[in-house]
């Protein structure tokens, strides 16, 4: 069974480095305010950033940038380090490097060893986050190409990012974020897809799936609980949107999940 990463655990970002390691993961399309660097520990991870896709294996690494739209599963077995860093530690790279044309980049035995002797679930002060990060972009500086053009942010993208991913459990639609960041709705919805891919609302809708499937495989919620706790109106758009995304109704998932659960839990007997 793949464990889908919990995105409301990976925001707002307060510390200087996080990291976290995965097996066999799916980790659905969603938006960072941080940096990333995934680094591949066995098997094979299939990424997709902005829309183009990548796989990466043994020692492999890949980073993404803040505001970029990404996600990643297995393909097979796999183990995997996911590395979150604060903008400030890593910020005057990116601005010297500017657009990236190539991502991935192999890692040296001693460095892939040095990073993966780190502890899971470890927050970094400032000092050990700029242990990790540097040498990892000493890499990224050798391995990977980039342009001399600069890579702009749009700040109304930025603004609805940061406010959805506050409020995305919340009663909120396009207007409501086109009004909170000051803007028309048509704005918004151009700034949206063109900086991500995605439209708002779909970038949204997936924030509230993923808080759904949490409730549904975390929790005794009763259906028409989860809906409202992940932000829908109502059960039956609840009902609708979530067979549309994930193929099977809420019920099904939620007994689906728990049969594979109690099936693994078995295993470990």
């Amino acid at each position: 069974m793949k464990n889908i990463i919990k995105l409301g655990n990976l925001f707002p970002f307060t510390y200087n480095a996080f990291i976290a390691k995965h097996t066999d993961v799916i980790c659905p399309l969603h938006i960072n305010s941080e940096y990333e660097v995934v680094i591949v520990c066995g098997g094979a991870v299939a990424m997709q950033i902005q829309g183009k896709e990548y796989i990466l294996r043994n020692r492999e690494c890949i980073f993404v940038l803040p505001y970029e739209t990404h996600s990643f599963a297995t393909p097979e077995q796999s183990e995997c380090f996911v590395i979150l860093f604060n903008p400030k530690i890593v910020n005057s790279f990116f601005r010297q490097n500017k657009t990236p044309k190539s991502r991935t980049s192999l890692l040296p035995s001693s460095l892939y060893e040095y990073l993966i002797s780190n502890r899971e679930g470890e927050y970094f002060d400032d000092l050990r986050a700029k242990a990790i990060a540097y040498p990892i972009l000493a890499e990224i500086s050798k391995q990977c190409d980039f342009e001399n053009s600069v890579r702009e942010q749009n700040t109304l993208f930025i603004k609805a990012v940061k406010y959805i991913n506050e409020n995305y459990t919340e009663e909120i639609n396009i207007s409501c974020i086109a009004k909170q960041i000051k803007c028309s709705t048509a704005s918004l919805s151009r700034a949206f897809k063109q900086s991500s891919g995605i439209t708002a609302i779909h970038y949204l809708t997936l924030l509230r799936l993923e808080r759904a499937k949490d409730l549904l495989t975390s929790s005794d919620c009763s259906i028409t609980d989860v809906a409202f706790y992940s932000g829908f109106s109502t059960t039956r758009n609840f009902n609708i949107v979530f067979s549309k995304f994930c193929g099977v109704s809420p019920s099904e998932y939620r007994r689906k999940r728990s049969v594979n659960t109690e099936s693994a839990e078995n295993q470990k007997l």
